[in-house]
């Protein structure tokens, strides 16, 4: 397998930050953190021809930490098989979060499935991919101390999404590689309030339907051109950033989840280091700016081991 090969594998590791102190934004993040180790972008370059499968593992970490708010660390494990230009792979991602209130913290554990397929068809870079697994809730923390959800444990979660890109070589070391990506999230959210004196908890639907134009620039480097060193930068758009409750007019006994849209900036930096002929590092570290629900700096760690 080529050292292009793994450039174009590692484009899509990089997981879109977009944090927020409400729940609706971090379905978008959530999806973005099991996408990113679920698919790659490919399997080989433009070059490459079909041969016998190629198996690949990978392990990753990483770490949100939110403007303001808790951090949100997730760890991955997957496995590819790439097949000539294209391939399947699916993953595992535990992810933690907390949604906080001015009276209240609630953690939440998410349990994802992942899989995804796509594949380089003459430097057209295609990623399909779709998450699903549990919000688990953890103990509500109150000022009168920490305890059990009065109502669910937990909710379902779904998302999936596309991304289509294309791979341009300006110069024998140099790649960019700008892409488009429409996402969905869905999911549900644990708040708390008190009742007649009494606390108690309720859930709101989350939904988001999220989209990025991105454009990277990588550069080849090292004697056999197996390291990658890269920036990116992103512009994301969704139509529900941040979700605000309010009380139904009509029954003021029920309180309602109302949408936030909001817009965001994300610019990163990615390396991928070619640490034997079968073992592959990649770190990343991403900033997001411009978000009306609050910015977010995140770091990651991963590897990849062929067999």
């Amino acid at each position: 397998m080529t050292s292009v090969r793994w450039l174009i594998a590692a484009l899509f590791l990089v997981p879109a930050l977009c944090s927020a102190s409400a729940n609706a934004q971090e379905t978008s993040q959530v999806a973005q953190t099991a996408r990113a180790d679920s698919v790659e972008a490919a399997a080989s370059d433009a070059n490459d021809t079909a041969g016998p499968v190629v198996w690949v593992a990978g392990v990753s970490t990483g770490l949100y930490d939110r403007d303001g708010g808790p951090q949100s660390p997730y760890v991955t494990a997957s496995i590819t098989a790439y097949r000539g230009t294209a391939y399947e792979r699916a993953a595992f991602t535990v992810y933690g979060s907390t949604l906080e209130q001015p009276d209240a913290a609630l953690p939440s554990t998410y349990y994802l499935g992942s899989v995804g397929v796509g594949g380089n068809f003459d430097g057209w870079l295609v990623d399909a991919y779709a998450s699903f697994g549990h919000q688990a809730y953890g103990l509500v923390e109150t000022p009168v101390g920490r305890q059990r959800p009065t109502g669910s444990q937990g909710s379902g979660y779904f998302a999936a999404g596309l991304r289509v890109g294309r791979l341009l070589r300006p110069a024998p070391r140099l790649f960019v590689t700008p892409t488009i990506e429409l996402q969905y999230a869905r999911t549900r959210s644990l708040h708390h309030w008190f009742a007649d004196g009494q606390p108690s908890d309720f859930e709101v639907p989350e939904r988001a339907l999220t989209g990025n134009l991105a454009l990277r620039l990588d550069r080849a480097i090292g004697a056999r051109n197996q390291h990658f060193i890269g920036v990116s930068f992103a512009h994301y758009e969704s139509d529900n950033g941040l979700t605000a409750l309010a009380l139904d007019p009509e029954n003021p006994d029920i309180v309602k989840a109302v949408k936030t849209a909001d817009s965001w900036q994300q610019a990163s930096v990615n390396g991928t280091f070619g640490l034997t002929s079968s073992l592959w590092l990649d770190l990343s570290a991403a900033r997001t700016f411009g978000s009306v629900s609050g910015d977010s700096t995140s770091v990651s760690a991963s590897l990849r081991l062929r067999f």
